[in-house]
């Protein structure tokens, strides 16, 4: 799995804020079904998108 990570800087450039979150390429519809119903089931977003990208 990738990651993003997203800052927020003030007007002189400096970081006042950052946060890095996963991200699951998903390359059909029903993978976004399979990992919704996956997250219901307690899994963590992480543990979701890893099962799904190794199927």
């Amino acid at each position: 799995m990738q990651s993003v990570t997203i800052q927020t800087l003030d007007d002189d450039g400096n970081i006042i804020s950052e946060e890095t979150s996963g991200v699951v390429r998903i390359t059909d519809t029903s993978q976004f079904q399979e990992m919704l119903n996956l997250m219901q089931t307690g899994l963590s977003f992480e543990e979701a998108a890893a099962r799904i990208e190794a199927a």
